[in-house]
């Protein structure tokens, strides 16, 4: 499959439960975009805060530094995908959206659907098996989660992560193809 490249900078905007496979997507699409560099509010919010405490003021200010190096992404001419948010409230997707098309880039929301009992099975594990940076994620945060999640915006891409990484990427870049972005 050929790489993709956009006509001009442009910022995925991932959304979804803890568990859905967003990050595992975002630097799967990493590989098969030319240009894009994934900005993560998790890996941020982890050099910021050492510990972390996962407070609203840490992650106010992470979003603001994850939303800043986004700019300065844009700004070299680059795309970016976002990632390390779930976006369940519509707030700061839409921030995010206008600091996007302020910049001159192309904002597109991509909604990783799974079922709330399998982003819990995946937590869990990955609880288990120590393999995410974000400490407090658990069965209890995705279902405060799903259970506060707000209606997608109109224009939201959405791609099923049930079926794995590969197929659900694979289905995103046909659709971001079709749209000729």
């Amino acid at each position: 499959m050929p790489r993709l490249a956009f006509e001009r900078p442009t910022v995925l905007a991932l959304m979804g439960y803890p568990g859905a496979g967003k990050s595992t997507l975002a630097r799967w699409l990493a590989d098969w975009i030319d240009k894009l560099q994934i900005v993560s509010r998790d890996v941020i919010r982890a050099a910021m805060f050492d510990p972390c405490f996962y407070t609203t003021a840490e992650e106010e200010a992470a979003f603001d530094a994850t939303t800043s190096a986004i700019r300065t992404v844009i700004e070299r001419g680059n795309s970016a995908v976002a990632d390390g948010m779930c976006f369940f409230d519509v707030g700061p997707l839409e921030e995010l959206r206008a600091i996007t098309i302020d910049s001159g880039a192309i904002f597109i929301p991509i909604y990783c659907a799974i079922s709330v009992e399998t982003a819990i099975v995946r937590v869990e594990e990955d609880r288990r098996m120590a393999r995410h940076s974000v400490a407090h994620r658990d069965a209890e945060l995705v279902r405060t989660i799903a259970a506060n999640f707000r209606a997608l915006p109109a224009d939201v891409i959405t791609i099923e992560m049930e079926n794995g990484t590969d197929t659900a990427g694979r289905e995103l870049l046909a659709c971001l193809k079709f749209r000729g972005t």
